[in-house]
């Protein structure tokens, strides 16, 4: 899974962009007037998800499925992945 974004990793970029390291933030008051900030939150407040790996779905078609396809739909790729996961 290395093409995942950590969360904490972007945020410690994101506020190195920002420059909060030298900012007199006045204890965080200026921090809730910032364009960072919102972004910084969002951010935050991402929960974990588990995800599909994109060299996984890059390795998987519906070859032979019940309806002939060469490809598949994000229900099928889901239950797929899924079931794949299930099985370890």
């Amino acid at each position: 899974m290395d093409n995942l974004i950590s969360r904490a990793a972007a945020l410690e970029r994101m506020k190195s962009m920002a420059g909060c390291a030298t900012c007199n933030n006045y204890n965080y008051v200026r921090c809730r007037a910032c364009i960072w900030d919102d972004a910084m939150n969002i951010v935050e407040e991402m929960s974990e998800v588990d995800a599909v790996p994109v060299e996984w779905l890059e390795n998987h078609d519906s070859e032979g499925n019940e309806y002939g396809r060469r490809y598949i739909t994000v229900v099928e790729a889901l239950s797929m992945w899924q079931k794949e996961q299930e099985a370890r």
